[in-house]
């Protein structure tokens, strides 16, 4: 009979030890996972804040394309412009040339006229 107390109090014991170490294992297994999710919530905001750089980054990148690009198209306007009003001077200054032509053959034409006038005159 003391044996079977002993015996039961030994597997009692036995029984209690097993669930302290069962416990201690479910609360360590417990602390991983807690710590597991920690740092994948981590990773995951790391992740986050580092898309929302590159998105940034790709946004100015787009900014200063756009601005360079839009700079490209103005001066390649300004430089169109630029000939338009230089052909329309060439042309004015053609036309100025060719009036001041006919404006010498007509003063030369009126003084040849005037010669003649003053020489039947003198006749």
């Amino acid at each position: 009979a003391q044996m079977e107390a002993q015996q039961a109090a030994f597997e009692k014991e036995a029984q209690l030890h097993e669930a302290k170490v069962r416990a201690q294992m479910e609360a360590q297994q417990a602390a991983f996972e807690q710590m597991r999710m920690k740092l994948a919530g981590e990773e995951t905001l790391m992740g986050q804040k580092m898309e929302v750089k590159r998105r940034e980054f790709l946004f100015m990148q787009n900014a200063e394309k756009k601005a360079e690009d839009d700079l490209r198209r103005q001066r390649l306007k300004d430089e169109a412009k630029a000939r338009e009003d230089l052909k329309e001077l060439k042309k004015q200054l053609n036309m100025s040339q060719e009036e001041m032509k006919k404006a010498e053959t007509r003063k030369a034409e009126e003084q040849a006229r005037t010669a003649e006038l003053m020489i039947r005159m003198k006749e």
